[in-house]
């Protein structure tokens, strides 16, 4: 950096229990990402790493802000298949969870009558359409709606994941109502989108950034890939001249 006094974050990679593999080439791939992530969002950082799993980042005050969600989030994205209504109906009946779902929380419920099935708890399928492996590229964008603007991500898949989602899209597209798919990073539901086409193109979008530079942070993040694991924010402490 050039500046002479910054902050500087000490991050530990949080390794399993039961990880048997080499750490040092672990915690440097993380470093390699978090680095992409930061010039992704044209910032400047400095960094070492710390024993076997720790990792010193060093930015300028004026980047921390914007920075910082990117580097705290691991990245990992799922684009799952909402359970149909009758299916999500009994679950809200009977509380069990069925052979092939799981339970996620669903931060904001759908007013529309036709989805009123659909409250905070919300199942989907285990198994994942598209992850994060998929995205060649995403980017923030901005869109124009009645009276206001809203900033959102977008991403373009492989012709894999293109192939994946579209077949996803297809069987929810034919449901009634048509079925939703749920947009989840780290464990997040971000959105449930009402698909109303068969066929994506290998193109999708993460609505729900509450401005621009969160809509960039997701961005840098989706388009640098999953951190290998999560990291934990140990310190965070202000460094000066008499520091370097």
């Amino acid at each position: 950096l050039t500046q002479d006094s910054g902050v500087e974050l000490t991050y530990r990679v949080e390794f399993p229990a039961d990880f048997k593999g080499e750490r040092r080439a672990t915690v440097e791939r993380t470093l390699e990402i978090l680095h992409k992530r930061v010039a992704d969002l044209k910032g400047q950082m400095t960094s070492r790493i710390e024993g076997e799993d720790r990792l010193v980042l060093r930015l300028t005050k004026r980047d921390l802000e914007r920075l910082k969600p990117a580097l705290s989030r691991t990245g990992k994205l799922e684009l799952l298949t909402v359970a149909p209504k009758g299916v999500q109906e009994r679950f809200n009946k009977d509380g069990i969870v069925p052979e092939g779902y799981r339970e996620l929380e669903n931060p904001d419920p759908r007013p529309d009558p036709e989805y009123m099935a659909w409250g905070r708890r919300v199942l989907v399928a285990k198994m994942v359409v598209i992850d994060q492996s998929h995205i060649i590229r995403a980017d923030a964008v901005q869109r124009m709606e009645i009276g206001r603007t809203r900033w959102a991500t977008s991403f373009e898949l492989n012709s894999e994941g293109a192939k994946r989602f579209d077949e996803a899209a297809k069987t929810l597209f034919d449901q009634r109502p048509s079925g939703l798919l749920a947009i989840v990073v780290d464990g997040k539901v971000y959105s449930l989108p009402r698909v109303n086409s068969e066929s994506f193109h290998g193109q999708g979008e993460i609505s729900g950034a509450k401005d621009e530079a969160e809509a960039k942070a997701m961005a840098a993040v989706l388009g640098s890939g999953a951190l290998p694991f999560p990291l934990e924010l140990e310190s965070e402490k202000l460094y000066g001249p008499a520091d370097k």
